[in-house]
C-alpha cells in the first residue's frame, strides 16, 4: 500500500488499508500501526486534513517515545511527524517539535536505505523553514540538500519538492522559471490524480498570472477551477484556499466588482481563523481594498488576526505583516507620516526574512503612492530608487505599472508633463492589455493632470471625463489629485516656464552614433561604464554638467567608478539608477539643474547601458573595475580566498588581529562564509594550539540554551546525571565561535554579557563563579542594530560584541573571487589520485553571470554537483554546473 501512496495512488491505497484494518487480518501491533500510519498520510497529502492526520498519529508518536515499536512503523512516525508539525495548520505548527522528530528520523534513517522516506524528511525540513516564514534559514536548508533533491525517488516526493522549488524561484526572482515549473506541476499532478498538489499548484500559477498583467477573467476561471477541483477531491482547505480568495478578490478588483472582491476576502479570512493560521497572502487585495474604497473592515480583521497568540510562533514574519498593514491601515485614517515608517520598516524587514518575494516591492510601491499623495516630493527620489531596486530582485510587470503610474504623477506634479506622460502612457499600455480597469482609470487620471499641468486645451475635459469614471467605479480620488490642488501646481509650473524658457529639440539622427557607443559587442562593463559618462557628456552640453558612475553595494554604500568633468562637490544633482541584470547596481550622477528632454535622453542612455551591461556578464567579457595602479591577485588566507578589492581589503583588516584578543562580530548574508572567516582569524591567533569551539545560538532549543553554554553540575536539574562542562569552558584558552547570534533567547543575553565583561561564568548549580579565559567571535546573517531598535535583541550586549565588525560583501558583489573560489573547491574536492578537472569557458560564464543567492556556499554545492555529475571529464562545462 505504501508503495500506491508513492505513486500518489491515495484513494487507492486508502481503500487497501481500511479493508485490511477491517478484515481482522493484520494481527501484530506493528502491522496495525503501519496501517494507520499509511491512513494518516493519505489524510495529510490525499486530503489536506493536518488535524486527522495527527489524531492518527498521536497515539504511535507516544509509543515512539518509549522506544516500544518496530523500527519501520517508529521511523515512519518520526517522519510524518516532522511533516504534520510542519504543516501549515496554526493549531499544529510546531518548528520546535518539527525539527525534534526530523533529528529522531534522521537518526533512525542512518540504519536504513530507503531514499523515499529520506527525501520525504527532507521536504517537511523545508516546509518548516518556509512556514516559518525566515527567507535565510529556508535557504540555507535548501542549500545543505539541493543535491539530494535532484533526483527524488518516488511519485510523490518529486511532486512535493518541484512545489517547493517553485518557492525557490520565486524567491530568486526568476519567475519565469516559477511560472513554467508551475504549468508542468499542474499537468503531472493531474495525470496522476494527485488533486491536493494540482491545486497548491493552480493557486502559485494564478497569483504569478496577477503579477504577469495577464487578464483577471482568464485568472478568475483558474481560480474557480481549483475550487471545483478541491470541492469534488474533498479536500480540506489550507493555505492553498487563502492564497486564492486573495487571488479572486485582486482579479476582481482589477474588474471593479469591489463587492465580489469583500466577499472572497471575507472567506478568505474565514479560512485563515478556522486554520489559526496569518492570512498572509491576503494582504495585496486588503491593501488595494483600502487605497481604493477607504474601506478598512476585512483589513481590521486581519489585524486582529496577526495578534493572535498562535502568531508569536513566526515572529518575523508576522512582524513584516504587521508593519505592512499598520502602514496601510494609517494611510486610509490620514496618519501619513506614521506609515511611512511603517512601510519602509516592512519593506526592509521583507527583504532580509520574507519568504513572500512580492512583499517587499509591494510594500515600497505602496510606501512611495503615499509619499507622492502626501506632497513629499522631495523623499519621492530615495523611495522610487529603493522601489526599482526591488522590482529588479522581483520582476513584477503589474507592479511595475503601478510604480510607473506614480512616477508618473510625481513628474506631472513637478510641472515635468513630458516625462510624466512618458511614464504613463507606458504603464496604462500594459494595464490596458491585461484588462486591469481599476489601475489603467488611475493612469489615465494621471495623465489628464499631466496634460493640466502643461496647459493643454483639453486638460478640463479629460479632467472630468476621468473624475466621472473613478466615480462610477466607487474609487476614492485622494486630495493631491483633486482640481483645486491641480490648479497650485500650473500656477508654479507657469512661473517656472516664464523664467526659463523652453527645451531644445533634438533629431533621433543624434542618438546613432552614441547607441552605437553603447551597443558594441565584446566591451567589457567597465569600458561600458567610460561609454555611458562620455556620451552622456556630448549630449548633454559638454562643460555645462559634472557626471559620476557609482556602483552600489548592498548596504547602500556608493563605491566611484568613472566621473567626467571637474571635481566638485556632490550638490543639486538629479540621479540615474540602473542594474546590470546580474546582481550589480549603479547610479548615474549629474550636476545640476537638468530639463526634462534630457532626463528622458539619460533614461534612454541607461536603460540602454543595462542591457548592455547584462549581455557583458552573459559573454563572460565582464572584468573588475580597478584603479590603474592595481594589479588583480588572489590572496587565500586558510580556505577564505581573495582576488576582489573588497576581500583583499578585508584579509589585510583580519591579518592585523592576529595577535589581539578584541571580540570580532563577523556580519554577513548565509553562506558568505563567516564560518570559514572565523576558523581563519582563530588559526592566526595565538591562540591556535588549543581548541576553536564553535556553538550554533538557532540549533539548541531555548530550554537547553543555559546548561549549553555555561555548564551544569552534576544533579543541578532533574535529567543531570553527570557534569557537563559547557561550550565555554570546553574552548578555554581557545576560541569561541558564537554563530547566529542574533537567534541567541533575549533571557540569556544578560548571562553572555556577564561572562564578556568580567570573564567568568556560573555553571548551573554552582556556588561560586569560574574564571575561563576565551576569545570571541560570533556571527549573524541578522541586522542586529535593527533588532536593538525593536527591542529583539540588548543595546549593550551589541555594542560589547562589535569591539572590531567585520561585513562579509556577498558573492554576488564579489564577482572577481568567483572563478578563483571555483577551482579552490575544484582542487579540494578532487580525490588526491585524480587530476582535477578545469573550468571550460561556459562553465566560467554560467558562474560570473549567476545571482549567487545561496553566495559561497551555493557555489561550493555547485561545484561539487558538477564533479558528481561530471564523469570523469576534464572539462568542466554548463550542463556539469546545473545552474539556471
Amino acid at each position: 500500500m505504501f508503495d500506491r501512496i508513492d505513486a500518489c495512488q491515495f484513494y487507492e491505497a486508502e481503500n487497501g488499508l481500511l479493508d485490511a484494518l477491517a478484515s481482522g487480518d493484520l494481527r501484530t501491533s506493528g502491522s496495525r500501526n503501519m496501517a494507520r500510519l499509511g491512513l494518516a498520510i493519505v489524510q495529510l497529502l490525499g486530503r489536506n486534513d493536518v488535524r486527522g492526520a495527527f489524531s492518527a498519529l498521536a497515539p504511535i508518536l507516544e509509543r515512539s517515545q518509549d522506544s516500544k515499536l518496530p523500527f519501520d512503523v517508529a521511523v515512519r512516525a518520526e517522519v510524518l511527524g516532522a511533516f504534520v508539525f510542519a504543516s501549515a495548520d496554526g493549531k499544529l505548527f510546531d518548528p520546535g517539535r518539527s525539527n525534534s522528530h526530523a533529528r529522531r528520523a534522521r537518526e533512525l534513517l542512518s540504519k536504513d536505505r530507503d531514499e523515499g522516506l529520506r527525501c520525504l524528511l527532507q521536504v517537511a525540513e523545508l516546509t518548516a523553514a518556509r512556514n516559518l516564514g525566515d527567507r535565510p534559514r529556508f535557504l540555507e536548508r535548501f542549500l545543505r540538500i539541493e543535491n539530494a533533491l535532484k533526483e527524488p525517488p518516488t511519485l510523490l516526493t518529486r511532486c512535493l519538492v518541484q512545489e517547493l522549488l517553485i518557492h525557490i524561484e520565486n524567491l530568486g526572482g526568476r519567475v519565469v522559471q516559477a511560472t513554467a515549473r508551475c504549468t508542468a506541476l499542474i499537468d503531472e499532478s493531474r495525470t496522476l490524480g494527485f488533486s491536493l498538489m494540482q491545486r497548491r499548484a493552480m493557486a502559485r500559477l494564478a497569483q504569478l498570472k496577477l503579477h504577469a498583467v495577464e487578464s483577471p477573467d482568464e485568472i478568475l476561471s483558474l481560480v474557480r477551477e481549483a475550487h471545483l477541483l478541491g470541492a469534488g477531491a474533498c479536500l480540506q482547505h489550507g493555505e492553498d484556499e487563502i492564497l486564492l480568495r486573495g487571488v479572486e478578490a485582486e482579479a476582481c478588483n482589477r474588474r471593479a466588482r469591489f463587492d465580489e472582491a469583500d466577499e472572497a476576502l471575507r472567506a478568505g479570512l474565514q479560512i485563515a481563523s478556522a486554520l489559526a493560521w496569518p492570512p498572509a497572502d491576503l494582504l495585496e487585495a486588503l491593501a488595494r481594498q483600502a487605497a481604493h474604497r477607504g474601506h478598512c473592515v476585512e483589513l481590521d480583521q486581519a489585524m486582529k488576526m496577526f495578534s493572535n497568540p498562535t502568531c508569536s510562533r513566526f515572529p518575523d514574519f508576522v512582524r513584516q505583516c504587521r508593519l505592512f498593514l499598520n502602514g496601510v491601515r494609517r494611510i486610509a485614517t490620514g496618519e501619513i507620516e506614521a506609515s511611512w515608517e511603517d512601510l519602509q520598516a516592512a519593506a526592509d524587514s521583507c527583504r532580509q526574512w520574507g519568504v513572500r518575494a512580492w512583499m517587499e516591492p509591494y510594500a515600497r510601491v505602496v510606501l512611495l503612492r503615499t509619499t507622492v499623495m502626501s506632497g513629499k516630493l522631495d523623499e519621492v527620489p530615495r523611495v522610487l530608487r529603493q522601489a526599482e531596486g526591488a522590482l529588479e530582485r522581483y520582476p513584477s510587470p503589474w507592479l511595475s505599472c503601478l510604480l510607473g503610474i506614480f512616477h508618473g504623477i510625481y513628474h506631472a506634479m513637478r510641472g515635468s508633463g513630458v516625462e510624466s506622460a512618458q511614464y504613463l502612457e507606458a504603464a496604462l499600455t500594459t494595464l490596458e492589455r491585461g484588462n486591469d480597469l481599476t489601475e489603467a482609470a488611475m493612469a489615465r487620471r494621471g495623465l489628464a493632470i499631466a496634460a493640466y499641468v502643461m496647459d493643454d486645451p483639453m486638460a478640463d475635459q479629460r479632467l472630468q471625463a476621468t473624475e466621472a469614471e473613478l466615480g462610477r467605479f466607487g474609487i476614492f480620488i485622494p486630495p493631491r489629485m483633486r482640481s483645486e490642488a491641480l490648479q497650485q501646481v500650473r500656477d508654479k509650473v507657469r512661473e517656472l516656464s516664464t523664467q526659463g524658457g523652453t527645451d531644445c529639440g533634438r533629431s533621433v539622427s543624434e542618438l546613432v552614433v552614441p547607441l552605437e557607443r553603447l551597443t558594441r559587442h565584446g566591451v567589457s562593463q567597465s569600458v561600458l561604464g567610460e561609454e555611458l559618462i562620455e556620451v552622456a557628456d556630448r549630449l548633454l552640453d559638454a562643460g555645462q554638467h559634472t557626471f559620476w558612475l557609482d556602483e552600489i553595494d548592498s548596504e547602500g554604500k556608493l563605491h566611484a567608478v568613472v566621473s567626467r568633468g571637474e571635481e566638485i562637490e556632490r550638490q543639486n544633482q538629479q540621479v540615474f539608477e540602473f542594474g546590470d541584470g546580474c546582481g550589480r547596481r549603479y547610479q548615474l550622477a549629474v550636476s545640476g539643474e537638468v530639463d526634462s528632454e534630457s532626463r528622458s535622453l539619460i533614461r534612454i542612455l541607461t536603460r540602454v547601458s543595462s542591457v548592455a551591461m547584462e549581455v557583458a556578464a552573459l559573454r563572460a567579457f565582464a572584468e573588475p573595475i580597478l584603479d590603474s595602479s592595481e594589479v588583480a591577485e588572489t590572496v587565500e588566507l586558510g580556505d577564505v580566498i581573495a582576488a576582489s578589492r573588497s576581500m583583499r581589503a578585508l584579509l589585510k583588516q583580519v591579518s592585523r588581529l592576529s595577535g589581539s584578543k578584541a571580540t570580532v562580530l563577523i556580519t554577513g548574508e548565509s553562506g558568505s562564509g563567516k564560518e570559514v572567516l572565523a576558523q581563519s582569524l582563530h588559526r592566526l591567533s595565538s591562540r591556535r594550539d588549543c581548541p576553536q569551539v564553535t556553538f550554533n545560538c538557532s540549533s539548541i532549543p531555548a530550554e537547553l540554551f543555559e546548561g549549553q553554554l555555561f555548564g551544569y553540575h552534576k544533579g543541578a536539574f532533574t535529567g543531570a546525571t553527570k557534569a557537563h562542562p559547557g561550550v565555554i569552558r570546553s574552548a578555554d584558552r581557545g576560541t569561541l565561535f558564537l554563530d547566529e547570534i542574533g537567534d541567541l533567547p533575549l533571557e540569556q543575553q544578560p548571562k553572555l554579557l556577564r561572562f564578556l565583561e568580567n570573564a567568568e561564568i556560573f555553571p548551573l548549580g554552582a556556588v561560586r563563579p569560574v574564571s575561563v579565559d576565551v576569545r570571541v567571535v560570533a556571527a549573524t546573517h541578522r541586522d542586529l542594530a535593527s533588532m536593538v531598535k525593536a527591542g529583539q535583541f540588548r543595546e549593550d550586549l551589541y555594542f560589547r560584541l562589535q569591539v572590531v565588525p567585520i561585513h562579509l560583501p556577498p558573492l554576488r558583489e564579489r564577482r572577481e573571487d568567483i572563478v578563483p573560489l571555483a577551482r579552490h573547491f575544484i582542487a579540494r574536492l578532487t580525490p588526491r589520485d585524480e587530476q582535477p578537472p578545469v573550468l571550460g569557458p561556459s562553465a566560467i560564464a554560467a558562474l560570473q553571470t549567476h545571482h549567487w543567492p545561496g553566495n559561497v556556499r551555493e557555489l561550493r554545492n555547485s561545484i561539487e554537483r558538477s564533479l558528481a555529475l561530471g564523469d570523469a571529464s576534464a572539462v568542466i562545462d554548463t550542463t556539469h554546473l546545473g545552474l539556471d
